[in-house]
């Protein structure tokens, strides 16, 4: 494994620190005598210090695997002369680091992803003021694992069919099956999934390409849901952006949920296994004031403040109108409270399901004070759902 040369002023003061020699195999020290009129505390400093010599002298000989040992000191050196962080979809996703944009199924998702991946490849803003592009243009994979090329057509042209191009440095994949079966004919036994992977990162490889967009990830493991499945997925997708820098988005699916709660975290399907190692993560909601409009909101970020949270989410409007006719897309509309655009039938749902809780509960045998501290409602709003009874 090759590292990085280490701060020449942190290299320094490493080698000044004393040094342990090796007697008998590794991990053992030489008995060292303490100089005349020697303190505690200096003696205590001086022992301390002929330690951390010994583990900087053996962290050199340990580091040949997949950890590697150094002094967190030395870890903020590197990291500070690296280039900071730019982002490409403002604070909702910057370089270099693996983001999940999840939503259900027919949201928009696949809309706002080619969005975002034309808006980084011709480095300007994707219709939204608020959203920055500040990395510049870049030449962006967009692995579209849905749409067939007539269908990605129709999303991008006019009502007289003619295609509204995007930009030239936006390139699409799109799959083979038949390239694959030939490969199985032949004795390769890799995974349709294994094998996409695999051609993605020879892709990234050749090109020197840093921006990919997966659209989506259900196509690159048989079920998100299996934490292990989830987890093998993430290391893969980690590992390629670590070794060639890229920056990563990756589209998921949420399960079936109520339309009245608020997105979170535990929306996402496989969350558990991919929300923990994601490094950044929004969502699209939907609205139920007006079908056509949606809602960004941030879910997790490591690189800034969360901006877009419940109350101060993005709304959009899907739209092929002017400015852009023909163009697909979300185009900005403002920002609003969460509830605002979930809470309609919120009060009406949490009343049913409680209704239909508390009488199955009554069903089982609890009586109406057992209801009541069980699950937080009053008494008097307890005998109103259930058939009045005397208190067991």
């Amino acid at each position: 494994m090759q590292h990085n040369t280490p701060n020449k002023k942190a290299a320094a003061d490493i080698a000044s620190l004393p040094s342990f020699s090796i007697t008998s195999g590794k991990g053992n020290l030489t008995t060292l005598s303490s100089p005349r009129g020697e303190t505690d505390a200096e003696r205590e400093e001086r022992e301390y210090r002929e330690r951390l010599s010994f583990i900087y002298d053996m962290a050199k000989e340990l580091n040949m695997g997949v950890a590697d040992l150094r002094a967190a000191n030395m870890w903020m050196v590197e990291a500070n002369l690296e280039p900071k962080a730019r982002r490409l979809y403002g604070d909702l996703w910057y370089e270099g680091e693996t983001c999940i944009l999840f939503a259900d199924t027919n949201v928009g998702k696949s809309i706002l992803a080619v969005q975002i991946a034309n808006a980084v490849a011709s480095g300007k803003k994707p219709f939204i003021p608020c959203i920055e592009c500040e990395a510049g243009r870049q030449p962006v994979i967009y692995a579209d694992l849905e749409l067939s090329k007539r269908q990605f057509l129709n999303r991008y042209s006019t009502p007289q069919g003619m295609p509204i191009f995007l930009d030239r440095g936006l390139m699409r994949v799109e799959l083979n099956y038949a390239d694959w079966e030939i490969l199985q004919t032949l004795g390769e036994k890799a995974s349709f999934e294994e094998q996409l992977m695999d051609d993605i990162e020879k892709m990234v490889k050749n090109t020197d390409i840093k921006v990919v967009v997966v659209d989506n990830i259900t196509f690159l493991t048989s079920c998100t849901e299996k934490t292990y499945d989830a987890m093998q997925l993430m290391k893969r997708l980690i590992s390629l952006k670590q070794r060639y820098g890229v920056s990563l988005l990756v589209l998921a699916h949420t399960p079936k949920r109520e339309l009245h709660r608020a997105i979170t975290g535990n929306d996402l399907q496989g969350s558990k296994s991919l929300l923990n190692f994601a490094d950044s993560a929004f969502a699209i909601g939907l609205s139920r004031r007006d079908p056509a409009v949606r809602y960004i909101k941030q879910i997790k970020q490591r690189n800034c403040e969360q901006m877009y949270g419940a109350d101060n989410v993005i709304l959009t409007r899907i739209t092929k109108d002017a400015p852009v006719e023909g163009f697909l897309r979300m185009q900005y509309e403002g920002y609003a409270h969460e509830e605002e655009h979930v809470a309609e039938s919120k009060q009406k749902s949490s009343r049913a399901e409680a209704v239909v809780k508390c009488r199955e509960m009554y069903e089982r045998g609890m009586s109406v004070r057992q209801i009541a501290a069980e699950t937080g409602i009053s008494k008097s709003a307890v005998h109103s759902m259930v058939q009045p009874q005397p208190d067991a």
